[in-house]
């Protein structure tokens, strides 16, 4: 059978750019998970396993001919391709048969094949709610949720649930629609600063500053 409605170009795109992995392992991971519900909610999501981002998101059809649950992944090469006029949906249709995605760009057409394989059940990660215990997160998975905050609208602002050694979360100050989830990073924290960098008067510093373990 196949079905037909529209995904947003810059959700697709970012997840494909920033989060997707290029080259994993785990292939299944290469390319972000397209899913649907009978009502036409769906939600976009890409991993590499160290960070994670969904959107939420609607069919953009009446009446959608989904069975109760649609579910496939988009090849990431695919998915990089829909930075064409961004600010435009992208009219898809996909043959759960075949499993072949089509997608109507501008006044093209692309068509891949559906990565095959289960992916992660996405939801098992995400914590609830932050305990608010500090985390050190790797800078250039930050950047990369930055980046992609940056694409969709909001000027690079990313709010982060800190959840001491567990998954941290990451918010768009304006798009409720979004949740992203990163693993901490297992690196030590500063805490004494050197003795030359503070004033005479200050309190003596016992220790120097942290260093990486090996």
């Amino acid at each position: 059978m196949i079905h037909e409605f529209k995904l947003p170009k810059k959700e697709v795109y970012g997840l494909a750019k920033y989060i997707a992995p290029e080259d994993d392992i785990r292939y299944y991971l290469n390319g972000v998970l397209v899913e649907f519900d009978a009502e036409g909610i769906g939600y976009l999501v890409a991993t590499n396993g160290h960070m994670l981002a969904v959107f939420r998101i609607e069919a953009g059809v009446e009446n959608p001919p989904f069975p109760k649950s649609l579910s496939f992944i988009m090849p990431r090469e695919m998915a990089l391709l829909f930075d064409a006029s961004m600010f435009r949906a992208a009219d898809i249709s996909y043959d759960d048969e075949a499993k072949t995605i089509r997608a109507k760009l501008l006044d093209y057409t692309i068509e891949f094949k559906a990565i095959e394989g289960k992916y992660p059940d996405w939801r098992k990660v995400i914590s609830k709610v932050a305990s608010g215990v500090p985390a050190q997160y790797q800078p250039r998975y930050l950047n990369k949720f930055s980046k992609l905050s940056g694409l969709i609208g909001d000027p690079g602002i990313i709010l982060i649930g800190y959840n001491g050694d567990k998954g941290g979360l990451i918010a768009f100050p304006d798009h409720p629609d979004f949740i992203g989830y990163i693993m901490p990073w297992a690196y030590p924290f500063v805490r004494v600063a050197p003795t030359w960098a503070t004033l005479p008067d200050a309190p003596v510093a016992t220790e120097s500053v942290t260093e990486p373990a090996n």
